[in-house]
C-alpha cells in the first residue's frame, strides 16, 4: 500500500496524475490523505483496468486489500498525529 498526502492547491489534477503514474507501476492499492481539516482518506484500488476511489471519513473504517487486518477508523488515524 502506497499512502500519498494530497496537495492543498491542485486536487483533481493529483488524483489524476497518480492514477496514471501508479497504474503504469502496477500498483494496485493507495490511499490518498486528504489535507488534515477535510479528515477525509480516498482508498484507490486498480480493479478491471482503472482505479475505483472509496472516501473514508469519520468512524468508517479503512479497509485494504492489501493490509486485511488493518482496523482503524479516518478519525482514529487524524487523532494519530495530534
Amino acid at each position: 500500500m502506497k499512502l500519498f498526502l494530497l496537495s492543498s492547491t491542485n486536487r483533481a489534477r493529483d488524483y489524476r496524475y497518480k492514477h496514471t503514474e501508479y497504474a503504469a507501476r502496477g500498483i494496485a492499492e493507495y490511499s490518498i490523505i486528504e489535507h488534515p481539516e477535510m479528515r477525509q482518506i480516498t482508498i484507490c484500488k486498480w480493479s478491471d483496468g482503472m482505479y475505483e476511489d472509496t472516501a473514508i471519513a469519520g468512524n468508517n473504517r479503512i479497509q485494504s486489500d492489501v493490509i486485511p487486518t488493518l482496523d482503524l477508523t479516518a478519525d482514529q488515524l487524524f487523532s494519530m498525529g495530534s
